[in-house]
Order: structure tokens, then sequence, then C-alpha cells
């Protein structure tokens, strides 16, 4: 998986973590569209998410995702999958948890990446490509 699939997916995976808490979609509606994503089972999802945020729904988990359209429930092992492993989160705890573990002795500063890094190096990587 290259660079640019592991950032789309963390993409999906966060936006599949969308909840009334943090809207993560308001960070990246306005630059990413459906036809950047290579992987066409994101490109669904994506799709499904925009759709519902301009009826006004909030939350989109994978569980409300099937709820709102049920040609989506093909989808329920990836998305699960992919909003527990890929949320922006996970991967910025595991990051930080390696470089810990790596060079404990010299306590290395975290990363202070946000998710609109990632929107942003997802944006970059397609307009090169």
């Amino acid at each position: 998986m290259d660079r640019r699939q592991q950032i789309e997916n963390i993409i999906i995976g966060t936006l599949l973590n969308d909840t009334e808490d943090f809207d993560w979609y308001s960070e990246c509606k306005s630059c990413i569209s459906p036809s950047m994503f290579q992987e066409a089972r994101n490109v669904r999802i994506y799709t499904t998410i925009a759709q519902m945020k301009s009826r006004g729904l909030e939350s989109t988990t994978p569980a409300d995702i099937m709820e709102y359209d049920k040609g989506m429930a093909d989808l329920a092992g990836y998305m699960f999958d992919i909003a527990i492993d890929n949320h922006f989160y996970t991967k910025k705890a595991r990051y930080n948890s390696n470089l810990y573990y790596t060079c404990p002795e010299r306590h290395p500063n975290y990363t202070q990446v946000t998710f609109t890094d990632y929107v942003n190096r997802f944006v970059k990587l397609v307009y090169s490509s």
C-alpha cells in the first residue's frame, strides 16, 4: 500500500468515527471530492457520508451509514475494520508509542500532526499524480 492509499484510508477511517462531538467532515468537505479516492469502496463511503451530511445527519459511523443506506451492507466489515484501524487518533497514538519504545531514554517529542495535515497531504498527492 502506497502513502496515498494509507492517507486515503486514514481520512475515511476518521470520517467513519464522525459523531455529534466533532465534525471531521467539515475539515475536508471543501477540498476533497469522491473522485479523488482510488479505492472504489472509499468512493462509495465518502459519497454516502457527503449525502448524509447534506441532509443534516451528524453521526456517520458504520452503523449509521448502513441504517441510512441499506445498500452499503456489503461494506459493513470493511467499514468497521477501517474505522477501528485507520482512525486519525489511533494512527497518531501508534506512531507516538513507537517513538517512545524506540528511544525511551530520550523521550522524543510526540507528533503534533492534525487531521487537517493529512487532508492537505492527500490533496497534494492527488494533484501531483
